[in-house]
C-alpha cells in the first residue's frame, strides 16, 4: 500500500493553474529513468504561501501498532520528536517536507532528504511521491528542509522553500508502482541569493551537507532510524523519528521496519543507518512497515539523470 496524502481541500477559482498533460520522458543518455516536466521556479514559490503548507501538513493513513517500541521515549506508534531547533542538527537538517499538489488539485504531502551529489542539489524520496495515478506527475512540488508546523506564521522555513526544478523515477514505474521501484531522486532549483548581487547557493551548501546514499539488493541491518513528518493532527508537522531492527520482506526486495508504524506523510523519508558515522541512507518509507531500498536498478539511473541536470 502507498502513502498517499489524502485531498485537504481544492483549489480556489484565483489559485487554480491549469493541468498539461505531458507525455513521459524518456532520460537521454541515462536509460531506464523517466523524467518529469520541467517546473517553473517562480509558479512554484507564488503558490506556495503559508497557509497552504499548513494544510497540505494533514493527511491521513492507518495507525498500526508497531511490534516492540525500541524508540527512546517512543510513544505508541514508534515516534519520538526529533529535537528542536532543527537547525542544530545535520539529520534534521538535511529532512523536510515535500509539498505537492495532486493533478486533481488537491494538495498534501510526503517526507524526502538531501543527499551527497556533485551537483549538490537533489533528493531522495519515493516515486508515489511525485507519479500519481494513471502516470500523472504531482505538480508544484516544493522541498523544504527542517519545516516546522508548529513555529509562528514566516518562521516555518528555516532554511528556506525550494522548488523542484525535475523529478525522475525508473522507467518501470509508469508500468506499475512497486515496493521493488518506488525510488524517485529530484534536482532543486539553486536558492536566488536575498541581495541582488550575490551567488546562488545549493541545497547541500545551505543545510550543510546530504545524507551518503548506500546501494542494496538484500541482507539486513543494525538499528535503522525513520526520520521524517508523519501527517496526523496529534504532530502538529513537527519532524519525528523512529528506530527499528530490520527484516526481509518476503516475496520483494523490500526492507521491514517492524518497530516502527509509517504512515501518510511519512512517504519517501529516509531510513538511515544509525550506527553510520556518515549518515547513510538505504531505503525510503513505502508504506506503514516495508520500505524500498536504494537499489543499482532502480536508484542509480534516477540519480545520474537527476544530478545531470537534464
Amino acid at each position: 500500500m502507498g502513502l498517499l496524502s489524502r485531498e485537504i481541500m481544492r483549489t480556489t477559482a484565483a489559485l487554480a493553474l491549469t493541468t498539461i498533460v505531458t507525455p513521459l520522458l524518456a532520460v537521454e543518455g541515462v536509460p531506464h529513468a523517466t523524467g518529469s516536466p520541467v517546473q517553473d521556479r517562480a509558479t512554484v514559490l507564488g503558490y506556495w504561501t503559508d497557509d497552504l503548507m499548513k494544510q497540505a501538513e494533514i493527511a491521513d493513513g492507518m495507525e498500526q501498532s508497531p511490534g516492540e517500541v525500541i524508540t527512546e521515549n517512543g510513544d505508541l506508534l514508534g515516534y519520538a520528536p526529533v529535537p528542536m531547533p532543527y537547525v542544530n542538527s545535520k539529520m534534521a537538517r538535511v529532512n523536510g517536507v515535500l509539498f505537492i499538489r495532486q493533478p486533481d488539485g488537491s494538495h498534501g504531502h510526503c517526507s524526502a532528504s538531501v543527499i551527497n551529489s556533485d551537483s549538490k542539489s537533489l533528493i531522495v524520496t519515493a516515486a508515489h511521491c511525485v507519479m500519481g495515478t494513471e502516470n500523472k506527475w504531482k505538480e508544484l512540488m516544493m522541498f523544504v528542509p527542517a519545516y516546522n508546523g508548529s513555529a509562528k506564521e514566516g518562521e516555518r522555513t528555516p532554511l528556506g522553500r525550494w522548488p523542484v526544478k525535475q523529478a525522475f523515477v525508473p522507467s518501470s514505474v509508469p508500468e506499475g508502482q512497486t515496493i521493488d521501484n518506488d525510488i524517485a531522486v529530484a534536482r532543486l532549483y539553486l536558492l536566488l541569493p536575498a541581495q541582488p548581487i550575490g551567488p546562488e547557493e545549493s541545497v547541500e551548501q545551505k543545510v550543510g551537507g546530504g545524507l551518503k546514499p548506500k546501494v542494496n539488493e538484500s541482507g539486513l541491518f543494525g538499528v535503522t532510524r525513520i526520520v521524517g513528518y508523519p501527517g496526523i493532527d496529534r504532530y502538529s508537522g513537527m519532524q519525528q523519528l523512529c528506530d527499528s531492527f530490520t527484516s526481509v520482506v518476503e516475496g520483494t526486495t523490500g526492507l521491514g521496519a517492524k518497530n516502527c508504524c509509517a504512515f501518510s506523510g511519512n512517504s519517501g523519508g529516509p531510513i538511515v543507518l544509525s550506527s553510520s558515522q556518515e549518515l547513510e541512507v538505504v531505503a525510503v518509507v513505502h508504506n506503514n512497515v516495508s520500505h524500498a531500498r536504494l537499489r543499482a536498478s532502480t536508484f542509480n539511473p534516477v540519480y545520474q539523470a537527476a544530478d545531470a541536470g537534464h
